[in-house]
């Protein structure tokens, strides 16, 4: 049982994390463009790439570390574990900081972005909120590789 949950919680991390640097790989590009619609058309498909992969990855990496725990008689966000314990913190932090800024603010991009190439102007909520969204995408994105790295350490 517990290889099976441990090989879930780690295509949930896998479904998180490379779609993550896909996102910023296509919102970075749309970005340089000068064409709006082509920025819409990279912020619906990071939008859509966010919905159908990353949120399922992070339920599934998290619902999966909570009964690996339970499996392996570990308890949630114990110092004296180490490595588990500081993979615990930032695996939960990466999940909070995706679910109440990310994903709220990768959908307001999309919805902006299908704005400007409407209405032919960018809107200046737009410009201001696509540093803030490349922020936290990369803490959220640096915290899951430390995660892994300090996984495979830990195994």
């Amino acid at each position: 049982m517990r290889e099976a949950l441990l090989a879930l919680h780690l295509l949930g991390a896998a479904l998180w994390l490379g779609p993550l640097l896909a996102i910023a790989v296509v919102t970075g590009l749309g970005r340089r463009s000068e064409k709006l619609d082509t920025i819409a058309f990279a912020y619906r498909a990071a939008y859509t790439t966010n919905l159908l992969l990353v949120v399922p990855g992070y339920l599934l990496t998290v619902i999966s570390g909570l009964f690996l725990l339970y499996e392996t008689h570990q308890r949630l966000l114990d110092p004296a574990s180490g490595e588990l314990f500081v993979m615990q913190v930032i695996g939960l932090a990466a999940f909070a900081i995706s679910v109440a800024l990310a994903d709220r603010w990768l959908l307001r991009l999309r919805q902006l972005a299908m704005w400007n190439a409407q209405n032919g102007v960018v809107n200046p909520g737009f410009r201001a909120l696509q540093p803030l969204y490349a922020v936290v995408a990369s803490v959220v994105g640096i915290g899951l590789i430390a995660a892994v790295v300090l996984g495979a350490v830990h195994a």
